[in-house]
């Protein structure tokens, strides 16, 4: 069985999606363990895989590297899926902003604040 993957927007709420479905698999009779489960911080951990599938869970959209890892994952998708079309399409159309920062000069060049 391939590893089911976990994009969420912190850790904390991968590992409560995580142990919620581990619990129900569970109670439905079907073997379920953590291990079970990958959850991906970068897109690096989808390279090399072949048709991964998983979950985006919790406030995913917010994860500053999403575009990457919605990319990596269409990049490893053997066939069209539906809903990383739409993800993609989603995460395309709005981009998360990226935060303000004003040059301030300091000695020997520039610093970007908040």
């Amino acid at each position: 069985m391939n590893k089911i993957l976990v994009i969420a927007g912190t850790h904390g709420q991968a590992m409560d999606w995580m142990r919620r479905n581990a619990a129900e698999r569970w109670v439905a009779d079907q073997t379920a363990s953590l291990s079970d489960y990958t959850i991906v911080d970068h897109p690096r951990q989808i390279m090399g895989l072949r048709d991964p599938h998983g979950v985006f869970v919790g406030t995913w959209r917010e994860r500053p590297n999403i575009l990457e890892i919605v990319e990596e994952l269409m990049l490893a998708t053997i066939n069209a899926n539906g809903s990383l079309n739409r993800v993609y399409t989603q995460v395309k159309m709005h981009p998360r902003p990226k935060p303000k920062t004003k040059l301030v000069p300091v000695k020997g060049g520039w610093v970007g604040v908040p």
